[in-house]
């Protein structure tokens, strides 16, 4: 593929997760940077404290989704999975991966930099040898934002 063939589905990509990620969600009100300096997307959460919880977002393009997923589309195909980690692994905060087929605009997600709860703490955690992702729907955004909202009310 071509340098300018490339960034052209790389943006599309990125336009269709901010699509996907901002589509029909009464009640719920993402703010969505674009390009931020360590991330492709920043999602701020609605807040009524100072800080809003947020979490950082990677976006992956390809015109054929197999090019980034394992062909049962449950995960992360390993050079990409390792390529993230040795990428996000310092960082302080969530992040996770959107991997979009642009031609279907099917759009998958998974966590790099995991929200968990440990030991009654908010913690973050590295994904694993394997980065699971799933299709990123109306239903499988909302859990999303709830528990990255509860996640966030329990840090220190």
């Amino acid at each position: 593929m071509s340098p300018v063939a490339s960034h052209l589905v790389e943006q599309r990509a990125i336009h269709l997760t901010v699509l996907v990620m901002t589509r029909h969600r009464p009640g719920v009100q993402l703010q969505i940077k674009l390009r931020s300096s360590r991330f492709d997307l920043e999602v701020f959460l609605p807040s009524k404290s100072e800080f809003s919880p947020a979490f950082g977002v990677e976006v992956k393009g390809a015109t054929a989704i197999r090019r980034l997923l394992s062909t049962d589309l449950t995960q992360l195909r390993d050079r990409l999975t390792t390529s993230l980690k040795g990428e996000f692994r310092e960082v302080r905060f969530p992040v996770a991966i959107a991997a979009v087929d642009v031609i279907s605009e099917s759009v998958y997600f998974g966590w790099v930099v995991r929200p968990v709860f440990q030991q009654n703490q908010s913690r973050l955690r590295l994904a694993g040898a394997t980065l699971k992702v799933e299709p990123l729907t109306e239903q499988s955004l909302k859990q999303t934002v709830e528990k990255l909202s509860q996640w966030h009310n329990r840090r220190p």
